[in-house]
Order: structure tokens, then C-alpha cells, then sequence
């Protein structure tokens, strides 16, 4: 990795589980990437949604949808991820958050 390059993509904190049992909440802590941002604007075409700036709201949950499909956090499609997230936060350059770690991508 090249200390020298740093990715302007949010970093976000996806809190998953049943929003009314905080002892089933899981977090995630996920770097989005450029093809993510990408996919979350295909699906608001695909959904009919409108543009991603006018819901700014649903367009970083979609980022985090895709950046779980891709790290393998997450697998199933948008709907089941609609209903099973409780919170997204974007994480700041120097936060972390200390979370299950996730499956390797190979």
C-alpha cells in the first residue's frame, strides 16, 4: 500500500441487528470505494429513485450496501439490507471503532 495515497471515499460505521434489541447490534467498520459510489447510483436508476444528491440519506446507505457486498459483510440483496441495518456514521480519517472482524477478500 502506498502511504502516500489516501482515498476520499467515506469510511463508514454500519450498525447492523434488530433495531428494538441492542444486544443483537453489530458494528462494521468499512471503507467505501469509487465503484461503490458508482453501483449506489446505478440502483437509484434501476429503483427509479431520483438523483443521489437529493437524498443524501439513502445514497450513503446504498455506498454502505455495496462497500458490505464487497468486503463480504453482507450478503442478500438491497431490500433484506433495508431492513437489517439500525445506523450509518461515517467515520472521520482518525476514528476507529472496534468491530467483528470480517471475512478476507479473496
Amino acid at each position: 500500500m502506498n502511504p502516500q495515497l489516501k482515498l476520499t471515499s467515506p469510511r463508514l460505521l454500519v450498525i447492523t441487528g434488530n433495531p428494538d434489541d441492542s444486544g443483537t447490534w453489530v458494528g462494521h467498520d468499512v471503507q467505501t470505494i469509487g465503484r461503490d459510489t458508482v453501483a449506489a447510483e446505478t440502483l437509484f436508476g434501476v429503483k427509479k429513485i431520483g438523483r443521489p444528491i437529493d437524498h443524501p440519506i439513502l445514497s450513503l446507505v446504498a455506498m454502505a450496501y455495496y462497500a458490505m457486498l464487497r468486503t463480504g459483510r453482507f450478503s442478500g440483496p438491497w431490500e433484506d439490507f433495508e431492513s437489517s441495518y439500525v445506523e450509518i456514521q461515517p467515520l472521520g480519517e482518525d476514528e476507529s471503532f472496534p468491530t467483528e472482524p470480517g471475512p478476507v477478500p479473496g
